[in-house]
């Protein structure tokens, strides 16, 4: 196993030595790629309100704000891995906007996750020679790589108050499984690992270990209670909210921090700050005379924008707040210790221009040709008895696209309402994609029993039908098919259900056979009638973090000329 430390020395030291030692960790992970502040729903006093949320210019006017007005406390800046994937800034820049950006917040160390190696170890050594702050990882070894060789630690050791704290760097092995490394790197059993190098310094004489992981929020909680002589774990990779969220209306995972007795008895305390940089963490800890952690509390700040609210109207559509409603609002949110409102850093504002001006010129290219016109009727009807065949050209660039990432999905659902335009005869560029498919989704795959499946589309049918909440439920697919008869009561519209196997033959569906569908991250989340798919547990729902409108991007670049193909669904009484 290699080792490599880097030592830096009298950083934030002072002449003398307290008999208490204190030390702050603010703190990101997962942003992947989400380098804009976005619209998101929250719920705030039994109302939909829409805010502007997270962004790295609200990250980094956070951290700045704090710095500024804690000048003599300790402070480590840490980001728990995951930049690339999600958004076309990752797309179009392969990590090189993120890493200008991440320069910018003056990080102390950043863990390599396993999307860090999606597009094999080219764009990853890349974003590594820009990178100004120190990248991790202790389990996987680089020693044999022809473009990854010594470009990263496997810990750092800071000197804060003459006290010694080592932060360390480890990587989810699924990367091998489920990302693209080149064959020359080798990945090592996280656990393992970990125990070898705390061992290691703990003989050396390090007083205090942080593990910067990507690993999830179960896996840590689980080495906290297995290995001795961490003190602090800061998580990424599970995308987990933690602390008491809900006057906004979300739901966290756990306390803010989750405090863990190791073996020995000792205090281990954990924290991770959610996703896409919505949050940062404010982790406030204090070690004793000993060198053990007396006491460890703080939290996650949600970051809003300020004066970017917006409430549904009398048609139930979504619209500015008028002026003395949003500043009784913003007044409402300032009470609140949890909630960070700011305007953007101006020099992060700045950088991030520099990068979205191309992503405009970008969305100018023409991309394909659409031979024929792909209506987009959200439910059969006269006008179009198949539906949206837009929404059938999409589920069939889901299925093919994973398809040929290994992932080997067995079909796709998608629902009608995520897209939001009829495609034209005619030239398609960049912006049509966009125009078509607005939203910040990313592609799950989820293992599901041949059961449930049937119940999830009677669910999505019976949304519109029985809940009359709205078409955009309403489901189409690729590789799957079935009759759907309106008339027939809740649960049994659905009849006949059959799956394209990969020789190209219909088969009947088995009930008790896993299958791999692939839908988008908002249905993944049991949005839109699709209760069942958000019930699962996380550990059969796998986030691709491939953007969905890249994905068809390439979808249409690869096949050039599309045309509208025929609906294997079956519709009775739909007209």
């Amino acid at each position: 196993m290699f080792k490599i430390i880097v030592l830096i020395l009298a950083f934030l030291s002072f002449s003398y030595v307290s008999a208490d030692f204190q030390l702050n960790i603010l703190h990101i992970n997962d942003h992947h790629a989400h380098l804009k502040s976005e619209p998101y729903t929250f719920q705030i006093n039994n109302e939909s309100i829409k805010a502007n949320v997270g962004g790295f210019p609200l990250v980094a006017k956070f951290l700045k704000t704090f710095r500024e007005q804690n000048p003599d406390k300790n402070i480590l800046t840490l980001h728990a891995g995951d930049a690339f994937q999600g958004t076309p800034f990752y797309s179009f820049y392969k990590g090189q906007a993120d890493v200008a950006l991440m320069n910018l917040l003056e990080l102390d160390a950043f863990t390599l996750g396993n999307h860090e190696f999606d597009n094999g170890n080219k764009p990853l050594a890349e974003f590594i020679e820009k990178a100004t702050f120190p990248i991790l990882s202790a389990n996987i070894d680089n020693s044999e790589s022809i473009l990854l060789k010594d470009k990263w630690f496997s810990h750092v050791i800071y000197e804060i108050e003459n006290h010694q704290v080592a932060i360390i760097g480890i990587t989810t092995r699924k990367a091998f499984q489920s990302s693209f490394p080149d064959p020359d790197l080798t990945f090592y059993n996280e656990i393992k690992t970990t125990q070898h190098l705390v061992d290691e310094l703990k003989k050396e004489g390090i007083e205090h270990i942080i593990l910067l992981s990507h690993l999830g929020y179960e896996l840590d909680q689980q080495i906290a209670k297995q290995l001795n002589n961490i003190d602090i774990i800061v998580g990424g990779d599970s995308h987990s909210l933690l602390g008491d969220f809900t006057n906004v209306g979300l739901k966290s995972e756990g306390n803010y921090p989750t405090k863990i007795q190791a073996p020995n008895g000792k205090t281990v305390c954990i924290v991770q700050a959610w996703q896409y940089s919505a949050v940062v963490g404010n982790l406030e800890i204090n070690f004793d005379d000993q060198g053990d952690i007396k006491n460890c509390d703080g939290q996650a700040f949600l970051l809003l924008e300020s004066n970017q609210f917006q409430h549904k109207n009398i048609k139930g559509e979504f619209e500015k707040i008028p002026e003395e409603k949003a500043k009784n609002l913003q007044t409402y949110l300032s009470n609140f210790s949890n909630i960070f409102m700011n305007e953007g850093d101006q020099q992060m504002l700045d950088n991030l221009v520099i990068f979205e001006k191309p992503l405009d010129q970008l969305k100018q290219q023409k991309i394909g040709y659409a031979k024929g016109q792909f209506l987009h009727e959200r439910i059969p009807s006269e006008k179009s008895p198949e539906g949206s065949h837009v929404a059938l050209l999409v589920a069939e660039a889901f299925y093919e696209q994973l398809s040929k990432t290994g992932l080997n999905p067995d079909f796709s659902i998608q629902n009608v309402g995520g897209i939001r335009e009829t495609l034209p005869e005619g030239d398609i560029t960049v912006n049509t994609i966009y125009t078509l498919l607005p939203f910040t989704n990313t592609l799950f795959l989820i293992s599901i029993k041949g059961e449930q499946v049937k119940q999830v589309l009677e669910d999505s049918i019976s949304f519109w039908l029985d809940k009359g909440i709205g078409k955009g439920s309403f489901p189409y697919t690729s590789h799957l098919r079935f009759t759907v008869d309106k008339n027939k009561p809740t649960n049994q519209r659905i009849s006949n259900l059959e799956i394209l196997d990969k020789f190209g033959e219909w088969q009947s569906f088995d009930n008790k056979k896993d299958y791999k569908v692939v839908v988008n991250s908002y249905m993944a989340g049991g949005k839109d009638g699709y209760d069942i798919l958000g019930t699962l547990p996380i550990s059969v729902k796998q986030d691709t973090f491939f953007e969905y409108s890249q994905v068809f991007i390439d979808y249409i670049k690869e096949k050039s000329l599309i045309e509208p193909k025929k609906n294997e669904i079956k519709y009775l009484n739909f007209y």
